[in-house]
């Protein structure tokens, strides 16, 4: 009896969170969906990203604008009320959505709700609160930005892939020029009533329409200008730096409105393992050195969708591997799965879309999203589209993807980061048998020495494959007899050349020069050269010099 109460109650929840009515209040859109839960949150969604902005940076300006003095109450009254109440409030953006939420127990929904209706319907924008508050928000944000890889790898990728609109950054750049006046202008051309969506949960729907009718009701009416339609380029950008791991973020994009399918290749190429602490079971996962992170990336937008992977690592060969296997996978799958595989990968993708709406954050983006794009705003409808997926279908949109331009980003030392087109080439399949290489343990495959060969205009050099030479052994007797022969046999402290003939006062001052030719020498023959007879040179020296001395003279003759 308990267990089919709990079954029923947990099947209330899940149809209730799956299900948010949507209605218009006062001109906006309102959805709410109630699973009885003893918190909630309302967050009211803007359509004023970054992709809206109509001056770099000056949508992260009023995402740190918010809760700040209004019409109704200072800054520091906000927080104090707030804190009174136990309820926190937050700003969030998006590329596309400025988010204002606020989360709070049961019951105190007509507090919170006044407060973000009044940044929206009647924020100061003061000067002071600009210079003091908001720019250091601004600056700090930008920093932690650049100071992490991932986080800058992705706004890159962004840049590349769509330039302009979508590739406008969630950051304002250094030494920014914005001023009050431009987040005044910004914000009055995005609060309008067609711009916003408020979103509940764990709040009745009728309760939530009640409260956004009468504290939105001052909201204008007009409809900002829509940006325009998104294109996808791609591209390849390296970046150096000195600091934080070596990151590679390979990604492929597409315009037009999110498909199943690009979320079925999310799932795919995803090497997270289904059980914790486990390696996993897809060639991707077995293919990643260890010490080497890779985190899968599907960012849909309203009119296009970015999907890839972030590869982080030590060490910049291990990231060649895995990009490599990362490349490997998406082609793997243009070329088609099995049944199995996709059935597998579906209910991959399917989880992961139901996770997401799960979370208050994500229920809110996901949902509020849909409501301004004038979707189904149900988690059943975005579920269902999953079951569409075929194995035709899902193959031909990623080989449609795979034959764009790739989205491809390195940070780190870029003098060992693989470039784009060396993540699909790294390794050879099936060398010749009569190459020779050289193994190294740098890299993790052998390079021929075809490969060394260098040419130019004028002249050219090339290593051929030749048998080694062994050295002849050191003869150290021949070289003692060599150098007593030049500079005596002795204890000597100041060794100097001995001459073999003192050449005449006029032989000195008139240097004579060979006028024949000089022999050319092979590089390849030598001529021989006789044997040395060591007894009788030494016999001839000590004639000459004696034996034994501290500094060698020459012996004197009789004239």
């Amino acid at each position: 009896m308990l267990a089919a109460r709990v079954t029923a109650r947990n099947a209330h929840r899940l149809a209730s969170r799956s299900f948010a009515t949507v209605v218009d209040s006062a001109g906006l859109k309102v959805a709410a969906a109630d699973a009885n839960q003893p918190t909630s949150s309302v967050t009211v969604l803007v359509k004023a990203g970054s992709r809206f902005e109509t001056k770099p940076g000056v949508a992260n300006a009023l995402k740190n604008f918010a809760f700040k003095s209004t019409a109704k109450r200072s800054a520091l009254g906000t927080v104090r009320e707030s804190e009174l109440y136990g309820g926190v409030l937050s700003a969030s953006l998006s590329r596309e959505h400025l988010a204002l939420t606020a989360e709070f127990l049961r019951g105190d929904e007509q507090f919170f709700v006044d407060v973000l209706s009044s940044f929206v319907t009647s924020a100061k924008f003061t000067r002071h609160e600009f210079e003091e508050y908001v720019t250091p928000l601004i600056e700090a944000d930008a920093v932690a930005a650049n100071a992490d890889p991932a986080t800058y790898a992705i706004e890159v990728a962004h840049a590349l892939a769509f330039r302009s609109g979508l590739g406008a950054s969630l950051f304002a750049p250094s030494h920014s020029s914005i001023t009050t006046e431009d987040v005044k202008a910004y914000a009055k051309s995005a609060f309008t009533k067609g711009n916003i969506a408020v979103i509940g949960s764990g709040i009745d729907q009728s309760v939530l329409s009640k409260l956004v009718e009468k504290s939105f009701a001052s909201t204008p009416a007009s409809v900002a200008p829509d940006a325009s339609a998104s294109a996808y380029f791609g591209g390849e950008n390296r970046i150096d730096a000195h600091s934080g791991p070596q990151t590679v973020f390979i990604g492929f994009g597409a315009a037009g409105a999110p498909t199943p399918e690009l979320a079925t290749l999310a799932a795919y190429i995803s090497p997270v393992a289904s059980v914790k602490w486990s390696r996993g079971t897809s060639a991707l996962a077995a293919a990643i050195p260890v010490g080497v992170s890779v985190q899968p990336v599907y960012l849909p937008y309203t009119d296009a969708t970015l999907v890839g992977l972030l590869v982080q690592g030590a060490n910049a060969t291990d990231l060649k591997i895995a990009a490599t296997a990362v490349v490997a996978e998406v082609k793997k799958a243009a070329a088609g799965l099995s049944a199995d595989d996709l059935k597998k990968t579906v209910a991959k993708a399917k989880f992961a879309a139901a996770n997401t709406a799960e979370s208050r954050e994500g229920f809110a983006a996901t949902l509020g999203s849909q409501v301004l794009a004038g979707s189904p705003a149900t988690l059943d409808a975005t579920l269902a589209s999953f079951d569409k997926v075929s194995v035709s279908g899902f193959s031909q949109a990623v080989s449609a993807l795979v034959k764009g331009k790739p989205t491809y980003v390195a940070i780190g030392d870029v003098n060992a980061l693989p470039y784009a087109d060396e993540t699909s080439a790294l390794r050879l399949s099936s060398p010749p048998a009569s190459a020779t290489y050289i193994h190294t343990t740098s890299l993790k495959k052998p390079i021929s020495l075809a490969m060394l060969s260098s040419s130019a205009n004028s002249s050219s050099s090339t290593l051929t494959s030749m048998p080694p030479q062994k050295a002849a052994p050191k003869n150290y007797e021949a070289a003692f007899g060599a150098l007593s022969s030049t500079y005596g046999f002795g204890p000597g402290a100041l060794p100097t050349p001995i001459p073999t003939a003192y050449p005449s006062a006029k032989s000195a001052r008139t240097p004579t020069y060979n006028s024949s030719p000089a022999p050319t020498v092979s590089p390849t023959t030598r001529a021989p050269r006789a044997q040395k007879d060591y007894a009788a040179a030494f016999g001839s020296l000590s004639s000459s010099y004696g034996f034994g001395g501290a500094l060698p003279s020459r012996s004197g003759t009789s004239k």
